[in-house]
Formats: C-alpha cells, sequence, structure tokens
C-alpha cells in the first residue's frame, strides 16, 4: 500500500508567515526600547558613580577638577586636557574613578561646527574652569570676568555631565529650540534641554546629572 504524503498548502503557509511577521512587529520595538532604557540607566549609574568622584576630589583639593575649556597647551603637556572631557586628575595618581574614559552609548552625531561635539565620552563642564577665575593661569584667556559665574552657580551648581541622550545629539538648546518650548537657564541660553522619557524613550533632550540636581538644572522638575 503506497504512503500518502502531504505537505502544507500556500494558504497555510502564508498563514504561518503572517503570524511571524505580526510577532516580529511586536517583539523588535519591544527589544529596542529595552535597549534604549538599559542603556539610559546605565548613562545614570555611571553619572552617579562619578559624581561621587568629583565630590571626593572636591574634598581633597578644596575645587573641582579642570574641564579643559580655554587650555593653553603652550604652557603644560598638550594631551594633558581637552574641553569637555574629564580630567586624567579624577583617575591618577589618586583613584577616584578607575577611567575618566566614560563612554556615551548615546553619542554618535557629529556637530560639525564644534570638534568637541565628536568625541563619544560623556561632557564635563566644570563651572569655575569655564567661568571662573582658579584655573587663569593655564587659560590662554581668563574667563574670570564672565557675568555668567553666579547664574551657572545658581543653576547646576560646580559642575555638570552630560549625555547625548537617546536622539543622539547635543541639544535641543535654549537657542535652538521653538519660542516658548525651553526658557533657557538664568540668561544662559545654551544650556541643553533634560531628557524626559514620559513622551518615549526616544524623546529629545540630553540626560544630565549636576552637583545640585540630579537632572542637570535645580529649577527643572
Amino acid at each position: 500500500m503506497m504512503s500518502i504524503r502531504r505537505g502544507f498548502t500556500l494558504i497555510e503557509l502564508l498563514i504561518v508567515v503572517a503570524i511571524i511577521a505580526i510577532l516580529a512587529a511586536i517583539a523588535v520595538p519591544n527589544f529596542l526600547e529595552a535597549q534604549t532604557r538599559a542603556k539610559v540607566s546605565r548613562v545614570k549609574s555611571d553619572m552617579r558613580s562619578m559624581a561621587t568622584a568629583l565630590e571626593s576630589y572636591r574634598i581633597d583639593w578644596n575645587l573641582y577638577p579642570y574641564d579643559g575649556y580655554n587650555y593653553n597647551m603652550a604652557t603644560a603637556n598638550q594631551d594633558r586636557y581637552e574641553y569637555w572631557y574629564l580630567p586624567l586628575e579624577l583617575s591618577t595618581p589618586v583613584a577616584y574613578f578607575t577611567s575618566v574614559s566614560l563612554v556615551d552609548p548615546f553619542r554618535s552625531v557629529v556637530n560639525p561646527g564644534n570638534q568637541h561635539f565628536q568625541y563619544m565620552d560623556v561632557r564635563y563642564i566644570g563651572t569655575d574652569s569655564t567661568w571662573g577665575t582658579p584655573y587663569d593661569s593655564i587659560q590662554t584667556t581668563a574667563p574670570g570676568s564672565s557675568t555668567q559665574l553666579g547664574n551657572v552657580r545658581t543653576e547646576w551648581g560646580g559642575w555638570r555631565l552630560n549625555s547625548a541622550g537617546p536622539d543622539r545629539t547635543y541639544g535641543p538648546t535654549g537657542s535652538t529650540t521653538p519660542a516658548g518650548t525651553w526658557p533657557g537657564i538664568s540668561a544662559y541660553p545654551d544650556c541643553p534641554v533634560p531628557y524626559d522619557a514620559t513622551n518615549g524613550t526616544t524623546s529629545r533632550g540630553d540626560i544630565q546629572r549636576s552637583q545640585t540636581a540630579p537632572n542637570g538644572y535645580v529649577n527643572t522638575p
């Protein structure tokens, strides 16, 4: 007696393919969302750890480390500081943090007009470095006369850390957002908008932390 071999009909195959496509359409976005949430959590955790290192450094030296702003490379080792990088002093000779290369998993879009946006690390701004006087001797032009110093100290204290966030680019800032979207910070308009996941994990804005606020600024929710 001959056995009868049966296969799938075309309709059955199409149904299976359709079911797989539906499941993929549900699963893939959830997977990507989970990846984004994990990266956000990682950045925030790294920033908390770096905040501890910065405060420990300040206890020992009575000021926050230099952020490389306006660094005069002719006066010292040319590779010692780069603007907006975390400085080597945080890892050597005293290991306040294991490595000053705090990788930002979101920073991938290059702003061609500003070379410091090209790098891939979390950004560090030291208030006294950029607007104060403690590091005048190693800067090409001393910024101590800046009228922003008091405003910036009020809004984020002695330092600020910045990640590009899920939109993968710096900003938008107070000078680039539409009128009424972001008021700027104490007359300093180029502060990046804080990241807010309530509008979706890929919302605009930067993940930030400062001395005075876990979201970067004291005057934001």
